[in-house]
């Protein structure tokens, strides 16, 4: 019985996947897709590992295995196929991580114009920060600013 899950006991030996890739080198197809096949599921757990969305960790591993039929002639034999591999999802996914628009964050000046102080303490707060303060008063300034700083929902 052959088991394709890449974590199961009986996972690809690494012999085995390196013949895969001089027989895919060679233009072997179906020793390509047996290639891609015996790691895509394991691409895909650390892709959504380091996502945390498994629609994004979908795009990505088929980013990635796209970059792996293109460079496949560039893996040298040094480490295995695993280590070179678990590079190329690492650093995919980290620049994916990089290039990926975040929200721009809200500045104290922003988040107090648009909105009302209402209450003592955020009345006390913004006077803390704009007067200076000893340190007994930081606390309090700086839990009235924890909350600024979180994303509105």
């Amino acid at each position: 019985m052959s088991v394709d899950y890449a974590f199961a006991e009986g996972a690809p030996g690494d012999r085995e996947d390196q013949g895969l890739v001089q027989r895919a080198r060679a233009g072997d197809r179906d020793a390509l897709e047996a290639l891609i096949k015996r790691h895509q599921g394991w691409i895909y757990n650390i892709a959504v590992r380091m996502l945390f969305h498994p629609q994004d960790a979908e795009d990505a591993t088929q980013e990635i295995l796209v970059k792996v039929v293109t460079r496949l002639a560039s893996f040298e034999g040094r480490s295995s196929v695993r280590t070179w591999l678990y590079r190329i999802v690492v650093n995919h996914v980290l620049n994916m991580k990089r290039g990926r628009v975040e929200d721009p964050s809200l500045s104290f000046r922003a988040y107090g114009e648009e909105r009302q102080y209402s209450g003592h303490r955020a009345v006390r707060a913004k006077r803390l920060v704009s007067r200076g303060r000893d340190a007994g008063d930081r606390s309090d300034a700086r839990l009235h600013y924890r909350h600024a700083a979180l994303p509105r929902s």
